[in-house]
């Protein structure tokens, strides 16, 4: 599983996360143990967003998730998703 920056041409979240939850349920991570196991594979500005989310969003990977997706989602992704 390739650690995830939002830097570069690989900056894709929504694929990055879609392939980290298939992952972890391959693994049979409990969805209480998703955010300790998505903190290791965050890096660079995507790790600075995660730590600088408020302890109560930590607290979901739903909520880890949402942040994480409204920052590093590209404009075409946000588009879609009816989002400015």
């Amino acid at each position: 599983m390739p650690q995830f920056s939002g830097i570069g041409t690989t900056s894709n979240f929504k694929a990055w996360v879609d392939l980290f939850e298939r992952t972890a349920a391959a693994c049979r991570v409990r969805d209480e143990e998703r955010v300790s196991v998505l903190n290791v594979y965050l890096t660079g500005p995507a790790y600075q967003v995660f730590k600088q989310l408020p302890s109560e969003s930590k607290r979901t990977f739903a909520g880890v998730k949402a942040a994480l997706l409204a920052r590093f989602c590209s404009p075409e992704q946000k588009r879609s998703r009816g989002e400015r």
